[in-house]
C-alpha cells in the first residue's frame, strides 16, 4: 500500500482587517514561522485532546528572543498569527526547554542573559506571570542550560548549571502555580563541586518533588522532595565514573517514584555506548549498569528513552551506520531489539509514544543532505512504515533540530527547523502523521470569509476530495445559540468552493461552519472566526422571495427616525405602486407589495425595480415578477 504523509501549511486569511489563520495538510508543508532571519531550537509538547505547542528561538532579533505557537490537532494557529514572545524582555535570550501545563498551556524556562527565568503561557497564549517572565535565579556568577518538570500546586521545578562558587554546581528551585519562589532564594544547591563541567536533566518523582540528574567528571542523581530537602545523601547518588569522557543525555520518571537515567560514555580511546541505570525513590539502583544492547559496534550516540506505563521502557539510539531501538522491561531485561534505519549517519534522535506500547522515532540523517525522517516501531519491534523511514519534507535542502510529541490519538506531531530558503534563512515547519503513517483526517488546505453590508462570502480550498463529498453551511447568530443550516448552493471551480449569504443583516455579528457528508456521514471542515456584518446609514435589502408570485417582502434600514417613501416601477421608470409613504423609526422595517399596481390591478409578469427615498437620499434595486 503507498503511504502518504502530510505537513501542517499554516494559511493566513483575512477577516475584514482581521487576520484569520488556518491550515490544512499538504506535502512538503510550509512553515509556522518564516519572518527573515534564523528561527531555530525548536521544540515542542503536547496538548490534552490534541495539537501541540511549538516554542523556538529567533536569532534575528538582537540576543536572540523566545516565541511559540500552538495548533489544534487540524493544525489550525490557536494564537495570534504573529506568534506569542514568551517574554517582553529584551535581554539574550537562549536555551529554552518546555513541559505542558495539562491544561493546553506550557511552562518555558531560559537563560535570560547570565540568569534564569521562566514564564507561563495558559490555553490562550497569555502570559499568566508577568510580561518578562519571573526570576527563578538572578544571583551572582552565571546560571545556565535550564530544565524543568512538573511540580505540586500547578507549579514546576527548574534545574540549572551555575558557577555562584566559582566552580560549577547544580541547583534547583520550585514555583508555585503563581510563579512565586517556594525554596530557599537562589535555588537549593544540589552539587557545589569545582569540577569544572556540569550538564543537568530533571523529571518529577512523583510525589511533588524531582530527580536530578548531572555529569561532571562522573555521574550523579539526587531527589530533592517538594520541601526543598534532599532525600539522598548529601553530594548525591553515583552512578558512573571512568578515565573518559561522558555526556548526560536525559532522564525520564518510571511511573514508579523512580527514574531512568542515561548517558553516552566512552569506555576507551575509541569505543561509545549508551548507559542506562534505573534508580528508585530511596537512591538505590535497581539493576547494575547495563550498556545498551549490539555494543560491538564502535561508536553509539543520541540515545532518548519513552517510558511505559507499565515501568518498562523503550531505548533509541545510533549505532554505527544506523539507528537501533530496544523494548526493555522495568528490571531492564531486553524484549526485543530492531533497526530504525538502514541508512545515513543519524543525529538528533527524538522519540515519541504511540499509546500501544509502540514508539514513534524522529531524527537527522546524511543520506541526502542532512534531511529529517520519521519512522515508526510497534511494540513487537516491527517498522510499520518504510525501511527508510519517511521524510518530512524531500523538497528541502536541509533540516535540525526535530521534535515529536504524541496526538493523542496514536499519531505523532514533529517540529523542527527548516533551511529550504537557503542556510542563512531559516524557518520552523510542523507536520502531523497517524499510527499508520496515512495523512491526518483533514482535506482542508485553507478557507476564508469577507462580508460587505448586503452579503457574507465563506470560501475554502482543499487538497483532495471525495466524487461522493456533499458540503453543507452553517450560521450562528453571536449569543443567538446554536448553527442553523443555510439554504443555497455551494458553488464549486476545481478545488475551489463557496457560499453566499445574502440574508445577513446590518450590524449583526455571525459565525459560520461548513460540514462535509460521505455516504450519509457528516464530519466538521472548519468554523469560522466571527464576522460583524457593517452598518450603512440607509440601507434596503433584496425582497424575499426573489422571483415572486403572487407577493414579495421589503425590508429596509434607516438610521434616525425619518418620512420614507418606497415605490415600485416597471423597466420604463413608470410608476407602478407606492408601497409605502410614511414617518418610519431608525431600524429595520417591513414592508410587502402584492403585484398589483396603484388601482388594484394584477401587473404582468417581468422585471420591475422598488426604490427607497429617505430625504435626500434613495436606493434602487431589481426584483422579479413571474405568474
Amino acid at each position: 500500500m503507498k503511504r502518504y504523509y502530510y505537513l501542517l501549511v499554516v494559511v493566513c486569511m483575512f477577516l475584514l482587517s482581521i487576520s484569520s489563520p488556518k491550515a490544512g495538510f499538504i506535502e512538503d508543508g510550509v512553515p509556522i514561522c518564516t519572518v527573515p532571519g534564523i528561527q531555530s531550537h525548536s521544540l515542542i509538547a503536547e496538548c490534552p485532546g490534541g495539537g501541540a505547542i511549538i516554542v523556538w528561538l529567533d536569532e534575528s532579533v538582537t540576543g536572540g528572543a523566545i516565541f511559540a505557537q500552538k495548533i489544534d490537532d487540524f493544525g489550525r494557529f490557536q494564537w495570534p498569527v504573529s506568534d506569542v514572545r514568551v517574554t517582553a524582555s529584551t535581554s539574550p535570550q537562549s536555551d529554552a526547554a518546555i513541559i505542558p501545563d495539562g491544561s493546553g498551556g506550557v511552562f518555558v524556562t531560559w537563560q535570560h542573559d547570565d540568569d534564569i527565568y521562566a514564564q507561563h503561557l495558559d490555553a490562550g497564549g497569555t502570559p499568566l506571570w508577568t510580561e518578562d517572565g519571573v526570576p527563578v535565579c538572578v544571583i551572582g556568577g552565571v546560571q545556565s542550560h535550564p530544565d524543568l518538570c512538573p511540580g505540586s500546586d500547578d507549579g514546576i521545578i527548574v534545574c540549572w548549571e551555575d558557577d555562584r562558587s566559582g566552580g560549577e554546581g547544580v541547583y534547583a528551585q520550585r514555583l508555585y502555580g503563581n510563579g512565586m519562589p517556594a525554596w530557599v532564594a537562589g535555588g537549593v544547591a544540589l552539587d557545589t563541586g569545582d569540577a569544572g563541567y556540569y550538564r543537568s536533566c530533571i523529571c518529577r518523582d512523583g510525589q511533588g518533588g524531582a530527580i536530578i540528574a548531572w555529569e561532571d567528571s562522573e555521574i550523579w542523581a539526587q531527589r530533592v522532595r517538594a520541601d526543598g530537602t534532599l532525600a539522598w545523601a548529601a553530594g548525591g547518588h553515583f552512578l558512573w565514573d571512568n578515565e573518559f569522557n561522558h555526556m548526560m543525555r536525559g532522564i525520564e520518571y518510571d511511573n514508579r517514584f523512580g527514574a531512568i537515567i542515561f548517558w553516552e560514555a566512552r569506555t576507551n580511546f575509541e569505543a561509545y555506548v549508551v548507559a542506562r541505570q534505573h534508580v528508585d525513590s530511596t537512591g538505590t539502583s535497581r539493576y547494575g549498569l547495563k550498556q545498551s544492547s549490539w555494543t560491538e559496534k564502535p561508536f553509539n550516540f543520541f540515545p532518548c528513552i519513552v517510558v511505559r506505563d507499565d515501568g518498562g521502557f523503550i531505548l533509541a539510539y545510533y549505532e554505527g551506520l544506523y539507528g537501533r531501538v530496544g523494548s526493555y522491561e522495568k528490571d531492564g531485561g531486553l524484549l526485543w531489539m530492531s533497526n530504525i534505519c538502514g541508512e545515513g549517519d543519524i543525529y538528533n534522535l527524538c522519540a515519541a509514544t504511540d499509546s500501544k506500547k509502540g514508539v514513534h522515532l524522529i531524527w537527522v540523517d546524511n543520506r541526502d543532505g542532512w534531511k529529517a525522517y520519521t519512522q515508526h516501531i510497534d511494540s513487537l519491534g516491527t517498522r510499520t512504515w518504510s525501511t527508510l523511514g519517511i521524510p518530512l519534507a524531500e523538497n528541502s535542502i536541509r533540516q535540525s533540530y526535530p521534535g515529536i510529541c504524541p496526538d493523542g490519538v496514536g499519531g505523532a506531531i514533529m517540529a523542527w527547523t527548516d533551511y529550504r530558503e537557503g542556510v542563512d534563512n531559516a524557518d520552523i515547519y510542523a507536520g502531523a502523521i497517524d499510527c499508520l503513517g496515512e495523512p491526518v483526517a483533514t482535506l482542508l488546505s485553507g478557507f476564508d470569509i469577507r462580508a460587505d453590508i448586503s452579503e457574507v462570502i465563506v470560501s475554502w480550498s482543499l487538497s483532495m476530495i471525495d466524487a461522493d463529498a456533499v458540503f453543507e453551511a452553517r450560521r450562528c447568530l453571536k449569543d443567538g445559540g446554536s448553527f442553523v443550516p443555510m439554504h443555497g448552493q455551494v458553488e464549486c471551480n476545481g478545488m475551489e468552493f463557496s457560499f453566499t449569504d445574502r440574508s445577513c443583516k446590518p450590524g449583526e455579528i455571525y459565525s459560520y461552519r461548513v460540514l462535509y457528508s460521505i455516504d450519509g456521514i457528516s464530519s466538521l471542515l472548519f468554523e469560522t472566526d466571527e464576522v460583524i456584518i457593517p452598518c450603512a446609514d440607509m440601507y434596503l435589502y433584496q425582497n424575499i422571495p426573489n422571483p415572486f408570485n403572487p407577493s414579495t417582502s421589503i425590508t429596509f434600514s434607516i438610521p434616525e427616525r425619518h418620512h420614507v417613501r418606497i415605490t415600485i416601477h416597471d423597466v420604463t421608470g413608470r410608476l407602478v405602486a407606492v408601497v409605502f409613504d410614511a414617518v418610519a423609526d431608525a431600524g429595520e422595517s417591513l414592508v410587502h407589495w402584492n403585484g398589483r399596481d396603484a388601482g388594484g390591478n394584477h401587473v404582468v409578469s417581468g422585471i420591475y425595480f422598488y426604490r427607497l427615498v429617505a430625504g435626500k437620499n434613495s436606493i434602487t434595486k431589481k426584483m422579479t415578477l413571474l405568474r
